[in-house]
């Protein structure tokens, strides 16, 4: 199997997470007018508020993302952050499968043992009481 992160790919990757923190900043942006539009009825006060809400958080959600895009430091960042992940020896998912399984067995095998003091310590205080 390929590698999941190719170092000649860096570049897609980088803008992508830029493009997703724009839609995200856009997105927290949005909620917070609508809120602030409930606490302060605004969208009685204002014919139009939800558009132009949309349309002010769209546009600071570009700004957040141009701002970002254009700035040496994050660029620099992520760049590093990239070349590290490609590093990284993924997991295959036969090893993946076998770990899952043995961590699934491990959790069944605590919870009989809690479920069985449980009981115990039920049935003696059961006795106490």
């Amino acid at each position: 199997m390929d590698q999941f992160l190719k170092p000649n790919e860096g570049k897609k990757w980088i803008n992508g997470i830029l493009a997703l923190a724009g839609v995200l900043s856009a997105y927290i942006i949005f909620a917070f007018l609508r809120q602030m539009g409930e606490w302060f009825d605004l969208e009685a006060k204002i014919g139009s508020f939800n558009g132009i809400a949309q349309v002010v958080s769209i546009l600071l959600g570009l700004v957040s993302f141009i701002l970002l895009f254009k700035s040496e430091q994050v660029q620099q960042h992520l760049n590093e952050v990239y070349a590290e992940l490609t590093k990284v020896t993924w997991a295959t998912k036969d090893d993946t499968m076998k770990l899952t399984i043995g961590i699934l067995v491990g959790i069944f095998i605590t919870s009989a043992v809690l479920g069985v003091v449980d009981y115990l310590i039920n049935k003696l205080f059961g006795l106490i009481y």
